[in-house]
């Protein structure tokens, strides 16, 4: 079934460039053009992927152009006639401005909220975009340590407990605008860094409309990594 419904999508992106090319104006080319057709799944947290095994990212709003005399005008419908024929297939469409590839394993990821609690499921680093379920295949461990002595940065993934990974939770605390959410990660790192411990980072731990809440976790030190550090 799903090699089926491959071939027909293939056919009708086919037939939809060709029609594309018929349309005055490149931005109906454009649009087609920058549709892409995904084949791993996702790697979001709370999405599961389509009996098709196909996801499809690009632009479906429908082209339009200004006209001062009548406003706004439908140039083309084309993108979301072909949302709309995808969605029959039992493709499933994605905005491209929302979601990128995970740069391991293909795998889609949200890049943009879509509610207030989300957080962030992926890392970006000099390797490209890391989803959280190659992070935790990898070294959860490194993730972690790369976290440590950082003011700006925090595990956002939520898969990964420091607990696990030799942390122990210091305090918990809270920000935002309701009284008393005063916290701020940058006087408690300062605070940590004045007496010495600099082993230590930050977890967000939820994420509400008008805050956030998040602990700190220090490191405790084996008797092997004592030993490597008087090396």
């Amino acid at each position: 079934m799903k090699t089926n419904v491959s071939r027909r999508v293939h056919r009708i992106m086919d037939i939809a460039q060709r029609m594309a090319e018929k349309i005055p104006g490149w931005e109906a080319r454009a649009r087609i053009e920058e549709i892409r057709l995904h084949f791993d799944g996702y790697a979001e947290p709370g999405y599961s992927d389509p009996e098709s095994g196909i996801i499809a990212t690009g632009n479906w709003n429908d082209i339009t152009k200004y006209d001062q005399v009548h406003g706004r005008k439908v140039i083309s419908n084309l993108p979301s006639r072909l949302f709309d024929l995808f969605e029959k297939l039992g493709v499933e469409g994605e905005w491209s401005d929302e979601w990128s590839e995970c740069s391991q394993c293909n795998k889609l990821v949200r890049t943009s909220p879509d509610s207030y609690p989300w957080q962030q499921s992926f890392i970006c680093d000099d390797n490209g975009l890391t989803c959280h379920e190659c992070i935790s295949e990898g070294d959860p461990e490194e993730y972690l340590a790369s976290l440590e002595g950082e003011d700006r940065k925090c595990n956002t993934i939520s898969s990964i407990d420091p607990g696990e990974y030799g942390y122990v939770k210091l305090e918990e605390y809270e920000s935002g605008f309701h009284p008393g959410q005063t916290d701020d990660p940058r006087k408690v790192a300062k605070e940590l860094r004045a007496k010495g411990i600099t082993r230590f980072l930050f977890n967000l731990d939820d994420v509400g409309q008008f805050d956030s809440r998040w602990s700190c976790w220090v490191k405790v030190e084996t008797e092997e990594e004592c030993d490597d550090d008087s090396n």
